[in-house]
C-alpha cells in the first residue's frame, strides 16, 4: 500500500544490496518473474527503474523482506531506515519517509555549498579581470603618449604595439563579461535552490506534524485509520505527497465522469515499463500529456529544482516527440518553480506549459484530458490520483517510470 519511487533508492541502498545478494544465491527458476532483469543485472548499482521495481516487490512480499532482513542481519549492517522498511515496526512508514526527506535536504545543502564555492571563484576571476583591464588601459595610455611625440616613420612599431594592446584589452573585457554572466547565472541557481530548500523544509515540518498526530492516535488506542485498506492507502498517499518538494498539497477533481477509454495498452504490457512507451507509439495517440516535475523526480530527485535539469528534460522528451510523430506532446510543470512563464514550444515541437498561480500541474493535466476526451489521449504520471482521474476521462494513463526508462 506504499508509494515507492526513485527518491527512496539512495536511502534504501542497504535493502537493495541485501535483496540482490539473496537473489544471486537462487537458482534461475526460483527467481520471481518480475525480478528476472534485477537478478541478471551485473552492475555495481542497479539502474533507477530496476531499483524502484525491486523495492516495490520487496514492499509487497513478506517472503522477500524476510530474506533481505536476514542478509542484513548476517552482514551486521545497522541502518534505521532499512530496518524499518524490512521489519515494519509501528510507525515504520513515517520513519522511512523522514529519512527520504533528510537525504533530499542533505543533497540540496551539498549542492548549495558547491554553488557558493563557484560563486566565490567567479568573483575572484572578475576581480582579476578588472585588474588586468586597468593595467591594459594604463599601457595603452603610455603607448599613446609616446606615439604622439615621435615622427610617423619612427612611430610604426609603437602603433603596432598600440593595436596589439587594444586587442588584448578587448579580449580581457570580453572575458570579464563572460565571468560576470556566469556569476549572475550561478546566483540565480542559488536563489532557485534556496526557494526549493525552504519549500522542502516546510514539507518536512508537515511530515513531522503528521507523525506526531499518528503517534497520539496510537497512544490513545484509536486504530480506526488502519482498518480500511482504501482509507489507509489514501492516508499513505497524503503523507508521501507531504514530503514531495515539488507538489502542492491542494488538489481539485475533474468534472464527474466515467468514460470508456479511447486507447488501451496491449495485454501483458506493464504501464511502468519501457515497453509501454513503445506500445503507446504504436497506438498512434493524438495527445500526450506529461507530468513534468513528476518525471524530473523520477529521473533525478536531487535536481528537481534546477532550471537546467528542466531544459535537459524537455530536450530528452524531444526524442520521444520525434518517435511518436504527429501527436501533440505537452509537458506541464508546476508554476512554483517556473519563474513566471506560462507556455512555449521547444525546437523539437514539445509544448512546455506551467500551471497558473494557485493551481497544480495535476489539475491542468486532468482538465486537458477531460476537454479532449473524444480524442486518443495518453497521460504520463507517477501520481496515482492523476492516473485515476485521467482514466475516468477516457485517457490511457502510464507511469513516468516507463518514459524515464525509455529515454534511457
Amino acid at each position: 500500500m506504499t508509494t515507492i519511487d526513485s527518491r527512496f533508492v539512495p536511502v534504501l541502498q542497504p535493502v537493495i544490496a541485501a535483496a540482490r545478494e539473496f537473489l544471486r544465491d537462487l537458482e534461475e527458476d526460483e527467481v520471481p518473474a518480475k525480478l528476472k532483469r534485477v537478478a541478471q543485472s551485473s552492475g555495481k548499482r542497479l539502474p533507477p527503474p530496476l531499483a524502484v521495481s525491486l523495492l516495490d516487490e520487496i514492499d509487497k512480499s513478506d517472503w522477500l523482506r524476510e530474506k533481505s532482513a536476514a542478509v542484513l542481519s548476517e552482514r551486521r549492517i545497522d541502518d534505521a531506515a532499512s530496518d524499518a522498511f524490512l521489519n515494519r515496526p509501528e510507525g515504520w512508514w513515517v520513519a522511512v519517509t523522514s529519512a527520504v526527506v533528510d537525504n533530499a535536504t542533505k543533497v540540496a545543502e551539498q549542492r548549495m555549498a558547491r554553488l557558493e564555492g563557484e560563486i566565490q571563484s567567479f568573483r575572484e576571476k572578475a576581480r582579476s579581470a578588472k585588474a588586468q583591464a586597468k593595467a591594459a588601459k594604463a599601457r595603452l595610455e603610455a603607448v599613446e603618449r609616446a606615439a604622439k611625440g615621435e615622427k610617423a616613420a619612427e612611430t610604426a612599431p609603437l602603433r603596432e604595439a598600440l593595436e596589439k594592446e587594444r586587442k588584448h584589452a578587448a579580449a580581457v573585457e570580453s572575458s570579464r563579461d563572460e565571468v560576470a554572466q556566469r556569476l549572475a547565472t550561478a546566483q540565480l541557481e542559488v536563489a532557485d535552490l534556496e526557494a526549493s530548500r525552504a519549500d522542502l523544509y516546510q514539507r518536512f515540518r508537515s511530515v513531522r506534524s503528521e507523525r506526531s498526530r499518528l503517534e497520539r492516535l496510537i497512544e490513545a488506542g484509536d486504530d480506526s485509520f488502519s482498518r480500511e485498506p482504501i482509507a489507509l492507502a489514501r492516508e499513505l498517499d497524503r503523507l508521501s505527497a507531504a514530503s514531495a518538494p515539488y507538489r502542492a498539497e491542494q488538489r481539485s477533481s475533474a468534472p464527474p465522469t466515467d468514460r470508456a477509454p479511447t486507447v488501451e495498452l496491449p495485454r501483458g504490457v506493464a504501464p511502468d515499463a519501457a515497453e509501454a512507451v513503445d506500445a503507446v507509439i504504436e497506438l498512434d495517440p493524438q495527445i500526450v500529456l506529461i507530468d513534468g516535475h513528476n518525471l524530473l523526480g523520477t529521473r533525478d530527485a536531487s535536481r528537481i529544482g534546477e532550471s537546467q535539469a528542466r531544459r535537459e528534460l524537455v530536450v530528452a522528451i524531444g526524442r520521444f516527440k520525434r518517435a511518436i510523430g504527429n501527436a501533440e506532446v505537452s509537458v506541464v510543470f508546476d508554476s512554483a518553480l517556473a519563474g513566471g512563464r506560462e507556455r512555449y514550444c521547444s525546437p523539437d515541437a514539445v509544448i512546455v506549459e506551467f500551471s497558473p498561480p494557485g493551481r497544480t500541474a495535476d489539475d491542468v493535466i486532468v482538465e486537458r484530458a477531460y476537454g479532449a476526451s473524444a480524442r486518443r489521449v495518453v497521460v504520463v504520471s507517477n501520481d496515482r490520483d492523476v492516473r485515476e482521474r485521467a482514466h475516468l476521462t477516457g485517457a490511457l494513463p502510464i507511469w513516468c517510470d516507463a518514459l524515464a526508462a525509455w529515454l534511457g
